[in-house]
């Protein structure tokens, strides 16, 4: 009778977890998923005082299905569209970087926060992604999805401010030539037995990358593993499947679900007073942002409006949506944004592990206790 009484109880939750994605979704609103399901789990704590948990292996599975999405957005015509510009993107990326780690280093001073947290939660990699991986290298999900959330929707903001400044700053000079940018079509249609290869793929890598990440101890590698395997393929020019709709939004519901359950009275308060912080930390960081495109423009010759939609911190989707009405190198833009987010997931995790070694235990606000450690991370 207990067994039902816990499965009827995680049921429900999942269902409140849908609910509030699909609404947010509709809604347009920004990782809709992941923030509405977010928003059903810390209702649901705290009403319910004790909630199940979302079980561990659908937090991992969540965790390897984000990366394998990642991977995805690689396609191989992005090569010729980066070649020659390649210095200056590593220059860009490694820039966005350090003023993120600073930005980071600053929130956890002002907010009491642990060196590693602070520092995850302004790494420009992805929302999803640093809230997947946040438990692996011992940071509080609950700090980074709030944070991450608050990049997301300030950058995204400001993509009408950054295309007026562009057009402000006139058309830029012809780098590149018209016709480079186009990337490269995806395979030809397969029939009989290779059409099932696409799925061997794309499935092999979801697992190969949750088996490696069981068996080799990397910073958030059941993250990692599923979007190296998955980019290398389509660069190597193998076929995939795309995932279904649904196990991707289901994806982003389970770890909604797992951050916002872990939210209490004392938490909530202190996410309100971080989220004020985070603000003016993220509103310097699309300044440096701004500062690096204008650079690339000065030293490349490309257009201003493609440099400064691709230098962004974040917000991939609604750049790259302008850009296709704005910019003369639409593809431009997506590259070097996607350069920069894979760029972050990859160098983010070697870095707050770095940084969490000489840190203080996370401290809560004064005279509070301290936030418990997240589940995932023990």
């Amino acid at each position: 009778m207990a067994v039902a009484t816990q499965m009827l109880l995680r049921a429900l939750l999942l269902g409140a977890g849908v609910l509030g994605g699909w609404l947010l979704d509709r809604l347009d609103v920004p990782a809709g998923w992941m923030l509405g399901a977010l928003a059903a789990g810390l209702i649901v704590g705290l009403v319910w005082g004790k909630a199940p948990e979302v079980p561990r292996g659908f937090q991992l599975g969540a965790q390897a299905i984000v990366g394998l999405g990642l991977g995805a957005t690689v396609e191989p015509g992005m090569l010729p569209v980066l070649q020659g510009m390649l210095p200056a993107l590593f220059l860009f990326t490694g820039a966005l970087l350090g003023a993120s780690t600073l930005a980071g280093l600053i929130l956890a001073r002002v907010a009491r926060l642990s060196r590693v947290t602070g520092v995850l939660a302004f790494v420009p990699g992805g929302a999803s992604a640093m809230v997947a991986m946040s438990p692996e290298v011992g940071a509080d999900p609950r700090v980074v999805a709030t944070v991450q959330y608050v990049r997301l929707v300030l950058v995204g903001s400001s993509a009408s401010f950054l295309v007026a400044l562009a057009q402000a700053l006139g058309s830029g000079g012809p780098w590149p030539a018209p016709g480079t940018l186009e990337l490269a079509a995806g395979p030809a249609g397969l029939t009989g037995w290779r059409s099932l290869l696409p799925y061997g793929v794309t499935y092999g890598a979801l697992l190969g990358g949750l088996a490696l990440g069981a068996r080799i101890p990397l910073p958030a590698g059941r993250l990692l593993f599923p979007m190296v395997l998955v980019a290398g393929a389509k660069l190597a020019g193998l076929p995939q499947a795309p995932l279904p709709t649904w196990l991707a939004d289901g994806a982003l519901v389970f770890l909604g679900l797992w951050v916002g359950l872990q939210f209490d009275r004392a938490s909530l308060r202190q996410a309100g007073v971080t989220a004020l912080w985070a603000a003016g930390l993220t509103l310097g960081l699309i300044g440096v942002g701004l500062l690096l495109g204008l650079g690339l423009v000065a030293e490349t010759g490309m257009s201003p409006e493609t440099a400064l939609l691709g230098t962004t911190p974040g917000a991939i989707e609604t750049m790259t949506a302008v850009a296709l009405d704005v910019a003369r190198q639409p593809a431009l833009v997506l590259a070097m944004q996607i350069f920069r987010m894979v760029g972050a997931v990859l160098v983010g995790p070697p870095v707050v592990k770095a940084l969490a070694r000489p840190a203080a235990p996370p401290r809560g606000p004064v005279g509070e206790s301290p936030l418990p450690r997240p589940p995932l991370g023990q």
